[in-house]
């Protein structure tokens, strides 16, 4: 961040903030669906058909 503003600084920081935190959500979705994904190859690898996919 090159400016001398205040102003500047205070964007930054709140656009900063929700960034990270859509980008925490996306993450959390990702991993929800990983861990859905490796837990539905589980159960078709001992045989057990999921019906929740």
């Amino acid at each position: 961040m090159a400016s001398t503003a205040d102003a500047d600084h205070v964007t930054f920081i709140v656009t900063g903030i929700h960034e990270a935190h859509q980008q925490d959500k996306q993450r959390e979705r990702d991993k929800a669906e990983a861990e859905r994904a490796a837990r539905q190859q589980a159960l078709l690898a001992i045989g057990i058909p999921s019906c929740w996919s």
